[in-house]
């Protein structure tokens, strides 16, 4: 198709196929991600690539913030550290070229990196959404 043949219809057909967008989606997708078995999963998958680094992990676990490091640490890690699903590692904060931060300091971490919350995680749940919304549309095709 060239540049100046028309779309044919490509753009009804998508609308047709995938639901618009918006904030309250995300919030739906967010608090149903939030504290549950993925999050965990991907937690300690990160937890392991990242080497412990809180930073790099924070870029990589989706609808995530600063503010999820102690919780991340207190209800996953450790417990999963404990019970010898994942190897121990330092936590580091990756914020200053990667500085040992330890469990105890995760709280300051927290009260420097809010920052990161707000659009990056909107950007976040962005990039997984579309299979959400394809997973969603699935079961809904099948119930019906």
């Amino acid at each position: 198709m060239g540049m100046d043949e028309p779309d044919c219809g490509w753009t009804e057909y998508f609308q047709a196929i995938f639901q618009r967008v918006d904030e309250g989606k995300i919030k739906v997708f967010q608090d149903k991600y939030r504290k549950s078995e993925e999050e965990r999963k991907d937690v300690l998958r990160w937890y392991g690539v990242c080497e412990g680094n809180l930073g790099k992990m924070l870029e990589c676990v989706m609808l995530s913030n600063a503010g999820d490091f102690k919780r991340w640490v207190e209800e996953y890690i450790n417990p999963a550290v404990e019970r010898g699903e994942v190897e121990r590692f330092d936590i580091t904060g990756g914020e200053g070229g990667g500085e040992e931060t330890g469990v105890e300091n995760v709280e300051l971490k927290v009260s420097i990196g809010r920052r990161k919350d707000g659009a990056e995680a909107t950007a976040k749940a962005l990039h997984r959404l579309p299979t959400f919304i394809t997973n969603n549309r699935r079961s809904v095709i099948a119930e019906g």
